[in-house]
This record gives structure tokens, sequence and C-alpha cells, in this order.
């Protein structure tokens, strides 16, 4: 409970330092904060996050801007992070595993984030032939949904993002990274 107040009432430029426990339950991030002065959520990888099963729930739904997401675990939830027309964010040295389907998905028109130094292992229990390790962007099928951003049959523009140093695997049961169609201006490099 004082986590999920914490995020509620998060400011720019504020640090949330979780301690080394497990953190039962989902997670939701509205609040943003800026370019000069992001919000950021960290903690060692014995700070953990964990839900009920991985066939409901995110780990971390996040809908705000200018976060960093950093050195924490997050584990046992359909979705490991979501981000919702997330801009300018940092999801670094992240460990996200035991997860139901992607252990990180952008989304909605996410853009400008950077996913780095991060682990991902464990991916599609529930609905393997969801379970990328990273996905960005919406297939087309989706872009038509009445889903956040969506809705408007256009594409969804998760663009200009980074995802680097990251290690994906093993036991991935999709596609390791996967880049939608619609999505442009990202870079993808030193991935093992």
């Amino acid at each position: 409970s004082q986590l999920r107040a914490a995020l509620r009432d998060a400011r720019p430029g504020i640090t949330i330092h979780l301690a080394d426990a497990t953190y039962n339950g989902t997670f939701q991030i509205k609040r943003s904060g800026t370019r000069t002065a992001p919000i950021t959520l960290c903690g060692s990888r014995d700070a953990r996050l964990r839900g009920a099963s991985v066939t409901t729930g995110y780990g971390i739904l996040l809908e705000g801007d200018y976060w960093r997401i950093e050195g924490i675990t997050i584990q046992r939830y359909l979705k490991g992070i979501e981000a919702h027309g997330a801009t300018g964010s940092v999801l670094r040295n992240l460990k996200i595993g035991d997860i139901g389907q992607e252990g990180i998905h952008l989304r909605d028109a996410s853009t400008k984030n950077r996913i780095e130094w991060s682990t991902i292992t464990n991916t599609g229990k529930y609905r393997p032939g969801l379970g990328e390790g990273i996905y960005i962007g919406s297939d087309s099928s989706q872009w038509c949904d009445a889903n956040g951003n969506l809705g408007t049959c256009l594409p969804d523009a998760s663009n200009g993002n980074l995802i680097q140093f990251n290690t994906i695997g093993p036991r991935v049961s999709a596609e390791l990274i996967d880049i939608k169609e619609g999505t442009t201006g990202g870079t993808l490099r030193n991935n093992t």
C-alpha cells in the first residue's frame, strides 16, 4: 500500500527507493516526470514486484512520462511492464521472469524510451505465442481497437525507442524482440 501511494503521489524529480522485500500485487503509474526532472523507481534485484499468477495483471502499467525504473525484479504476472503512451522513460537493469505473455511491451505511441541492461527470461508461460521478450508497437490487426491511443485505425507510432545491451532468454516462447509494422526510428543494438 505504501508503494501504491508513493506512485500515486509522485512528483517530478523524486526518487522512490524500494527496500529489499517482496511487493505483492499490480502497480500503475499515471503521474509524469519531466525531461529535466524524471521520477525514479529503483532498488536492488532483491526488491521484487510479484504477482498472484501468470494469467493476470501487469507488474507495472506505465502511463506516465519521464520515469526511470531501475534495478528491481518483476515476476509472476501476465505482462512484466506494459507502457501505454509513455514518452522519455528508461527501463534499466531490470530482471523480468516467470511471465504469462510479454516481458516488456511499449505500445499506444510510446516514444523515445530506452530499455537497457535488463535480463528477461521465462516468458509465455500462459500464452506461448504471445511470449515475446520485448514487444514494440502493435500488430496492424490491433490498430482499430479502442485501446489507449489506438482506435483511430492509424499505425501504432511507438517510435524512436532504443533497445540496447539486454539479455533475452532462455525460455522466451515467442520472438526475443518484436518491433511491429507502423513504428519508425527505433534502434536495436548489442542485445544477447
